[in-house]
């Protein structure tokens, strides 16, 4: 709803700047909330036809697989950056048991920080990564709700 209330906005305004600077690049970015709207946005500009890049944070599963496998039909490789944090437990939030799966490919942050601890996750919903972390999510076994320190990069 939040990104179709501004789409019929935005998608012109985008194409507008792209044709005074056909030189610039465009990046879709998002938190939390925000990356799933990121996602949608991305859908309907490439749909579009409109080229850029995506990364996302802290983004929580949007949709179902048939839904997944679309999303991930749109991108290519190296246009879509789906960022986690070691613990966050919102990617985890809305679970397989509701429904709900991750796109490609997960860029998965470990402690400490640095561009030598990120784990690169290929495919969808990777059980490697942030998924591989126990008792993060909605209802984790150390009852850690989806919004804690981590996701709120404290």
């Amino acid at each position: 709803m939040a990104w179709n209330s501004i789409s019929s906005t935005v998608i012109p305004a985008v194409k507008a700047q792209i044709a005074v600077y056909p030189a610039y690049n465009f990046t879709v970015t998002g938190h939390s909330l925000g990356a799933a709207i990121a996602a949608l946005a991305t859908a309907s500009m490439r749909a579009e036809g409109l080229d850029f890049l995506t990364y996302t944070m802290g983004e929580f599963r949007t949709g179902n697989p048939a839904w997944v496998s679309y999303i991930d039909s749109l991108q290519a490789p190296g246009r879509y950056f789906r960022i986690t944090h070691t613990n966050d437990g919102v990617p985890q939030t809305l679970d397989h048991a509701m429904g709900y799966y991750h796109h490609a490919t997960e860029f998965w942050e470990l402690e400490p920080f640095g561009a030598n601890n990120t784990q690169d996750c290929p495919g969808d919903d990777n059980a490697e990564c942030n998924n591989s972390v126990p008792g993060i999510g909605l209802l984790g076994d150390n009852g850690v709700d989806g919004i804690n320190a981590a996701h709120l990069c404290k």
